[in-house]
């Protein structure tokens, strides 16, 4: 039965899988797929590299549950929005539309599972010791426009595609959390969202309060400083 091999990469480590990539064997029915920053930000070198049938450009959540369902179904796959498809019979390649940004009701309806990971997947050094931990994404997009960052040009590729910074509803930061925690014995949290104190105070003291109560393990978050005020942290 064919396969998929899926890749995610940014671009230091795209540089890293081309000085292997082309010497492994993969079977022909295999179909290669990649997504990540740098296929997003560099569609056409990664598709027109000849390493892979799909390059996913953009948010991939919609785009490769699609790409899964009509493969399981041997269904053409070219036409696909927020692909870039390289045929290997013809040598063409097709650059479909992107898709709009996925609404923030929408972006976590699904929960990842992860009961076919080995434990070791959540074992993370830190601060002198090894921690189960897990980075839990609270929102996604950033309202700032670093030069060193590449959100900014992530923010750039998809502009007039919808909302760019979505900010997961508390329901299903709730729900999760504690699905987690309980399943795989999580003991430190990094807080995934680009600029965490950006939120409002009144929905950092609804979360706090919450965390306080049900969860009370250490967290990472990451910040600007300009958000950092002395009420913000005594919430923290």
């Amino acid at each position: 039965k064919p396969d998929i091999i899926a890749i995610s990469c940014m671009s230091f480590e795209y540089e890293f899988l081309n000085t292997f990539f082309s010497d492994i064997y993969i079977s022909k029915d295999t179909l290669v797929v990649i997504g990540g920053i740098h296929p997003t930000l560099k569609p056409d070198e990664v598709i027109s590299s000849g390493l892979f049938d799909l390059a996913c450009v953009g948010e991939g959540e919609e785009a490769f549950a699609e790409v899964l369902n009509m493969f399981e179904k041997g269904q053409d796959l070219r036409y696909i929005k927020n692909i870039f498809f390289r045929d290997k019979n013809k040598g063409q390649i097709i650059k479909n539309q992107r898709r709009k940004l996925i609404e923030e009701n929408k972006l976590w309806e699904i929960e990842p599972d992860y009961s076919f990971f080995d434990e070791k997947y959540f074992l993370y050094p830190f601060d002198g010791r090894i921690y189960k931990r897990y980075a839990f994404e609270i929102a996604r997009g950033c309202h700032f426009d670093c030069t060193y960052c590449g959100n900014t040009a992530i923010k750039e590729s998809g502009h007039g595609l919808g909302k760019f910074v979505r900010t997961r509803p508390i329901g299903s930061i709730k729900k999760n959390f504690k699905k987690l925690i309980d399943d795989h014995g999580i003991e430190l949290i990094a807080l995934q969202d680009e600029c965490f104190l950006a939120h409002s105070i009144s929905w950092l003291r609804g979360l706090a309060e919450w965390y306080g109560q049900e969860i009370k393990k250490p967290f990472i978050l990451g910040t600007r400083p300009e958000t950092v005020t002395e009420e913000k942290i005594e919430i923290l």
